[in-house]
């Protein structure tokens, strides 16, 4: 399921700009987020700014390289967040991904990463564990 967000007003139907700020994409919810395979990893809709509910079935850690797909345009925002501390998602410094240490997504906690087109990769620009 996808929604839009409006840090504004609350949920919006569509996903044209508002004058009240910045739309995120969301995909996924905390009850029923995006299940991550090692082999797939996490491939993000392409959008200016998503935030994805994830989980992993028995824990997963990632080893598809990259572990998250390229970004579209330099700038795009990404927020990954977990929902489950069985079903949890691994995250580490590796091909397309910068990290500032390795990350275990798990209920409530999340990791917010920014492309970064001319080195093509994501880069963490804050956790939350």
């Amino acid at each position: 399921m996808t929604r839009i967000l409006d840090t504004a007003d609350g949920y919006s139907a569509t996903a044209a700009p508002t004058t009240s700020g910045i739309i995120d994409t969301i995909t996924g919810t905390s009850a029923a987020p995006t299940t991550i395979t090692a082999g797939a990893g996490i491939t993000p809709q392409g959008v200016a700014g998503e935030i994805i509910f994830v989980d992993g079935t028995g824990g997963v850690d990632i080893t598809a390289s990259p572990q998250i797909a390229a970004g579209t345009s330099d700038g795009e925002r990404l927020k990954l967040i977990g929902t489950s501390n069985t079903d949890s998602v691994f995250l580490e410094d590796g091909t397309g991904l910068r990290l500032n240490g390795d990350m275990l997504l798990r209920a409530q906690s999340s990791i917010s990463l920014i492309w970064d087109d001319s080195a093509s990769l994501w880069v963490e620009v804050g956790r939350a564990e």
